[in-house]
């Protein structure tokens, strides 16, 4: 929804048209991918072990 057609509602529009896809399509598309798991929700030692492994931002 990045560029939506032109008009102030337009970027809804889209938007609710594109939920509605998904939610119709829920049952007969295959996923890419899935979440993972959030650190919050992880035991302690693999959280702290995803922090130590997890790449530097560049400066």
């Amino acid at each position: 929804m990045m560029h939506p057609k032109a008009g102030y509602e337009a970027v809804y529009e889209e938007t609710a048209a594109l939920l509605d896809w998904g939610f119709a399509a829920g049952d007969t598309v295959r996923a890419v991918g899935e979440l993972v798991t959030p650190l919050s929700e992880q035991p302690k030692k693999a959280a702290a072990a995803s922090r130590r492994r997890a790449p530097r931002p560049p400066p």
